[in-house]
């Protein structure tokens, strides 16, 4: 069986595995201003982390608006794209 799979190059699906682990492995960030000197350095710092424990991130920039807020953290509910949102 490993061999085939190398021979046919098979890489998993992440979608269906997401769906029968129910994880995505991927993190929600949702700041504020991306302009700000502050975030930068944050988002990288959670980046590095992720990557160490095999996590994505979808890093969301809400401009300082409520409304934007809220539909950041409604599309990675229905999305099922989140495990933490900070």
């Amino acid at each position: 069986m490993l061999e085939a799979i190398e021979e046919l190059n098979y890489k998993p699906n992440a979608i269906a595995r997401s769906l029968k682990i129910n994880s995505t492995k991927t993190i929600g960030v949702i700041i504020p201003d991306i302009s700000s000197a502050f975030y930068p350095e944050i988002v990288r710092g959670i980046e590095d982390v992720a990557k160490d424990f095999k996590y994505n991130i979808i890093l969301l920039n809400t401009d300082l608006k409520r409304e934007k807020e809220k539909e950041a953290l409604n599309m990675l509910k229905e999305k099922r794209q989140m495990e933490y949102c900070l």
